[in-house]
């Protein structure tokens, strides 16, 4: 017999295969910080994580930039910024 997949269970799921790219955002976060930095911006970041770090307090904004692509063709770019969540 076969186990129900719950919503739940794909989730972990997710989680567990989107681990390293949590690992290595987190480092960046820690670099950036012994700069003096609050932030960092990165490519993509799997939704996830987006709801991963949201819920452990990091602030995390998206924005679109124009990327020239040969001559004539532009192509549209999302980034994310994740900062530190605000000590009060």
């Amino acid at each position: 017999m076969q186990k129900k997949i719950t919503p739940e269970s794909l989730n972990s799921i997710a989680i567990k295969a989107s681990l390293k790219k949590y690992d290595s955002i987190i480092t960046k976060l820690e670099k950036s910080a012994r700069k003096g930095k609050n932030g960092i911006v990165i490519n993509y970041i799997p939704d996830i994580l987006v709801v991963k770090l949201r819920e452990e307090g990091y602030y995390i904004t998206t924005y679109v930039r124009k990327r020239s692509w040969y001559i004539f063709r532009n192509k549209m770019v999302r980034y994310y910024v994740v900062k530190f969540k605000k000590a009060r």
